[in-house]
């Protein structure tokens, strides 16, 4: 469905007359029309014109009013993304403000140290292909390109010494995940209320940037990919070729990643409420506020394994399903690999890693790839990360952790510590997994750079997550972070997005 536009100068107006609710009365509208100016000027027509219908929504004014005074990394659809729109989506606000909302991620994710010399910005416009990595059943990404080229003007890109800024990305297998600013308590389930989380990766050193858990809406390109992307005051926009979809639940996300098997185990054991109600256990998994799933995919589930199942009665199923998640927090790749790393630093006191049935994971990431250990031994490979999920993540692993034992008391104390970190308000503006509790980072220098108004700093890590090659974030503000410098060996990437919708 095409969405319909008028110039932003003729709209503009009306839509800042309007009685104006608390949210937006301390809006810069100065600030608010200079940016839609520059959607418009970068050939954003449809975004600029979506940004002026969702102010008409709290949603969309609390969004609006924290752009002049904050930094955020922009995901900004193109017009054709746009105009492929659901009419369910389109014919929503309150529908339509959330998904913007998804594209919206806290901090300014530059990276200021990364050159893409496959790019130009001489001549009057520039452009740059976006390439698509799908991936194969034997794990393996592949070499398969799609393009779309996305044309911005030359006194955008001059702005930035005459080169395309690149958007910091782990190099795949790595991820990098970052907050959005959706935390509409309908469709985002996490502990502590927190915003959902967007994740993505770039295909090589000098390859493109692919977003992860989402499909492009045009038959063109199997993956959503980044292009080109221009720095705008505080905002850092990025071009993308379809619209972002929030993760939907459990059931949408193991049926589109064909977990079929941990599926139909989780659909048939029933489990009771804490009022007394029998429900499926993958009902009960998806009431959770803040989950991670270490879920076997279908080969984990050998005939030995399925006949050790079915010799067990439904009270230890229940116990062996319990020693797959983590009740109340949410881990998602990077802040396993922090642990895996500083298994001496990582404790109740920062991160839950005790199982729903009181057991305790632990972690290993070497070059081989990550690993979760059970806390009678069992071991699995993570071969899949970061499955977003509307109430948490899930992370696809090759063996059933076959652990029957457990601790309630365990249990108990560890999901109560995972409920008092919740409470704590942080707002994240660095990449998830790169925190003051997960690396000890010390500032070594901040420059301004005169061209583009950003403030860069470099940093010391000594997180084992930090390598040499380290990134540079731009701010306005002192950041620091590191590099994912933990080789992997599973699939980022995967062929259906049908979870996404709720």
């Amino acid at each position: 469905m095409r969405l319909s536009f008028l110039p932003v100068s003729l709209v503009l107006p009306l839509a800042f007359l309007l009685p104006q609710a608390t949210a937006q009365e301390s809006q810069n509208a100065t600030f608010i029309e200079a940016f839609l100016n520059e959607l418009t000027s970068l050939g954003f027509n449809q975004l600029a014109n979506v940004t002026i219908v969702i102010n008409k929504t709290a949603v969309g004014q609390q969004l609006l009013s924290q752009l002049s005074n904050r930094t955020f990394t922009i995901f900004a659809p193109t017009d054709a993304a746009l105009a492929n729109l659901s009419s369910d989506v389109v014919n929503n606000v309150t529908t339509l403000a959330d998904v913007i909302s998804y594209h919206f991620i806290e901090g300014l994710f530059q990276n200021v140290s990364f050159v893409n010399t496959s790019a130009s910005a001489s001549g009057s416009s520039s452009s740059a292909s976006a390439s698509s990595a799908s991936t194969s059943s034997s794990s393996s990404i592949s070499a398969s390109i799609a393009t779309a080229t996305v044309t911005v003007s030359s006194r955008a890109l001059s702005d930035v010494n005459s080169s395309i800024p690149q958007l910091f990305a782990g190099v795949f297998p790595n991820v990098t995940l970052g907050r959005t600013l959706l935390n509409d308590t309908n469709i985002v389930h996490l502990e502590g209320n927190k915003s959902q989380v967007l994740a993505w990766t770039r295909s090589g050193d000098n390859g493109n940037v692919t977003i992860l858990n989402q499909l492009a809406n045009d038959t063109s390109s199997e993956n959503i990919t980044v292009s080109n992307a221009v720095v705008f005051e505080n905002l850092f926009i990025n071009s993308i070729n379809a619209v972002l979809i929030p993760p939907g639940n459990l059931t949408t996300a193991v049926t589109a990643i064909n977990a079929t098997a941990f599926g139909t185990l989780i659909s048939s054991v029933k489990v009771a409420e804490p009022n007394g109600t029998n429900v499926s256990a993958i009902e009960f998994l998806q009431g959770a506020q803040g989950i991670t799933i270490f879920a076997p995919n279908n080969d984990a589930f050998s005939q030995a394994i399925n006949s050790s199942i079915a010799s067990i009665n439904a009270s230890t199923l229940v116990d062996l399903i319990s020693n797959h998640y983590i009740n109340g927090t949410t881990l998602y790749s990077p802040l396993i690999q922090d642990i895996a790393a500083n298994s001496s630093v990582f404790n109740s006191t920062t991160f839950n890693a005790t199982s729903a049935a009181g057991e305790p994971f632990t972690f290993i990431a070497n070059s081989s790839g990550t690993f979760v250990n059970g806390g009678n031994g069992t071991s699995a490979q993570i071969v899949r990360p970061d499955v977003l999920l509307d109430n948490g993540v899930l992370h696809i692993i090759d063996q059933v952790l076959f652990n029957e034992a457990t601790n309630a008391t365990a249990a108990s104390e560890a999901f109560s510590a995972a409920s008092s970190l919740a409470a704590i308000s942080t707002t994240e503006t660095l990449p998830i997994g790169f925190t003051s509790s997960s690396a000890t980072s010390e500032s070594t220098s901040a420059a301004v750079s005169s061209e583009s108004s950003i403030v860069s700093s470099s940093t010391t890590s000594t997180s084992a997550s930090a390598t040499a090659s380290s990134f540079v974030l731009a701010s306005g503000s002192k950041q620091t972070g590191a590099s994912f410098g933990l080789a992997f060996t599973f699939v980022l990437i995967f062929g259906s997005g049908a979870w996404l919708l709720a």
